[in-house]
């Protein structure tokens, strides 16, 4: 399960963020909760980001931007949702957002 939460969020950092001014990061971290210890997995690019009014899609199955629709992007839109599904199968959740540029998680 760890595996899907890393691969799926740094392969699409990978494919869209070719040649942005920094490298991406890649942060786990264990935190406090009230059930004992949670992760937190932090993924940052600093590539073009995507519209606003795409956020609150990209985690749900087959969604694809019109930008990443092409065969050479890759994907059939079940990366974050898979990433989602898993978090919630574990209490946890996942936060997509800009962060000017780029995305990060969360």
């Amino acid at each position: 399960m760890m595996r899907i939460l890393l691969r799926n969020p740094l392969g699409n950092v990978r494919r869209h963020s070719a040649g942005a001014a920094q490298p991406p990061y890649l942060r786990v971290e264990r935190e406090a909760s009230e059930g004992g210890h949670a992760v937190r997995i932090t993924v940052r690019d600093y590539g073009a980001g995507v519209g606003e009014y795409v956020l609150p899609h990209l985690a749900e199955a087959l969604y694809r931007p019109d930008s990443a629709r092409g065969r050479t992007a890759g994907g059939v839109g079940l990366g974050l949702y898979l990433c989602k599904l898993v978090g919630q199968a574990h209490g946890g959740s996942l936060t997509l957002r800009n962060a000017q540029p780029g995305w990060r998680l969360p």
